[in-house]
This record gives C-alpha cells, sequence and structure tokens, in this order.
C-alpha cells in the first residue's frame, strides 16, 4: 500500500459520492498486516467480552438475534485502541463531512453468526445522543461482506429524507409510518464488500444488513 495512493484519499470523487449517496467505498486504508492484526484483536476482545453468554439464538431478543455487539472495545482492549483512535481513518472521515476533525462517539464490534436474522432497516443517528445530523461511520468487513455472511443493504440518497426517526427492531418498526417502510423497501439495495475496502457511511441514512446463511460468525467493525 503506497503513501501515494493515502494521499489520494478521500478524492473528489469520493466526496461528490458520499455526498450524493450518502456512503462510498474507500480502497486500501489499511495495510494486510494491520487488518490481520486487528481483526485478531476486535476477535479476541468479542470472545472476552461475551463468553458468560451461553445462550442458542432462538433464546436471545430479535434485536440480539441481528449480531452479537460489543460497543467501546477500546476501554478494556488495548490491542483495539490504535484502531478506534486510527488518525488515517479520522482524517478520511473529516474529510468526507467538510470537518478539520472528528470526535468519536464509539466504536462496535457487530457479529453476524450462522442462521441470524436480518438487521432491519433503520437510522443509525436515531441510537446516538448526539444533535449534529453530520455524523459519518467508518464501517471495516474484517471477514468480507457477501450475500452469504450478510451483505450491507443501503438506500442511496436516504440522507436527504425528511425522516429523522426508523428502529432497528421489526416490532418497532412496526410502529413506523408503513409509506416509510415501502419507501425504504422499494429502494434498498445490497452491497457486498472484501476485507480490504471500507465503507463510510453517513449516520442519517437508511442501513439493514441481510440474514447470515455461513456457518460461524462474519465479523464487522464499524
Amino acid at each position: 500500500m503506497s503513501g501515494l495512493t493515502l494521499a489520494k484519499a478521500p478524492t473528489q470523487e469520493h466526496l461528490q459520492t458520499f455526498e450524493h449517496r450518502g456512503f462510498v467505498v474507500i480502497d486500501d486504508m489499511l495495510s494486510v498486516d494491520e487488518l490481520d492484526r486487528y481483526g485478531e484483536a476486535v476477535d479476541e476482545a468479542v470472545a472476552k467480552r461475551t463468553r458468560w453468554d451461553k445462550r442458542k439464538l432462538k433464546d436471545r431478543s430479535r434485536y440480539e438475534q441481528s449480531f452479537r455487539q460489543c460497543i467501546n472495545l477500546w476501554e478494556d482492549a488495548p490491542t483495539v485502541r490504535p484502531l478506534t483512535f486510527h488518525p488515517r481513518i479520522g482524517g478520511v472521515a473529516a474529510a468526507l463531512i467538510r470537518a478539520d476533525a472528528v470526535r468519536i462517539w464509539h466504536d462496535q464490534a457487530l457479529y453476524k453468526e450462522s442462521d441470524g436474522r436480518e438487521t432491519d432497516p433503520h437510522l443509525d443517528h436515531d441510537y446516538w445522543a448526539i444533535e449534529e445530523p453530520r455524523t459519518v461511520t467508518a464501517w471495516i468487513p474484517f471477514d468480507g461482506s457477501t450475500e452469504t455472511t450478510g451483505a450491507m443493504g443501503y438506500v442511496p440518497g436516504s440522507h436527504k429524507f425528511d425522516i429523522t426517526k426508523l428502529p432497528i427492531s421489526s416490532q418497532e418498526a412496526a410502529l413506523t409510518s408503513k409509506t416509510v417502510m415501502r419507501l425504504v423497501a422499494s429502494r434498498l439495495s445490497s452491497l457486498t464488500c472484501p476485507a480490504d475496502r471500507w465503507l463510510f457511511i453517513t449516520g442519517v441514512r437508511f442501513t439493514s444488513r441481510t440474514p447470515t446463511k455461513a456457518i460461524g460468525p462474519g465479523a464487522s467493525t464499524p
């Protein structure tokens, strides 16, 4: 991975795509060694956090059936901390939202398990105690994202919709306007992504993830 490649990210094309669609894919954010090292660090941190939870998938809540979620791993996993506060990632995130710098709300690891249910269309920003709508998520598919392991789904341009609330659980979503749900469903498209490509996503666009068919967990960290 060359320094020249890093210096060019984000390009003008990246900026325009992000502003138009609400998300953008950027290659080569980290070296292969970094991806391997941080992937192992996140695996170990999640295993430690969840070692007491022996429940089967069917015994968890609908929300938990979509993924295993561990937040703020940097607090108790020193090997994850350099990833959470990686200056290269923060620099690209700031550039995409036209800011001089960014503040981190949290890191989180999401593990899609075998036969896990889909992640319902939702707005991330609705779950954050942040007033400002100009937010961005860096999503890292450590194991890659496919239709089998759970592809990411987006509604391109949905960050421009005049909609500010859409919960993640189907039970909650049932309370949301049927018109909104039909609009999201009609425009939702899936996006697969290898491990060496990163997704930067605005916090106010609609996101989902397909059900998992693969055996074993699929790791991602936004």
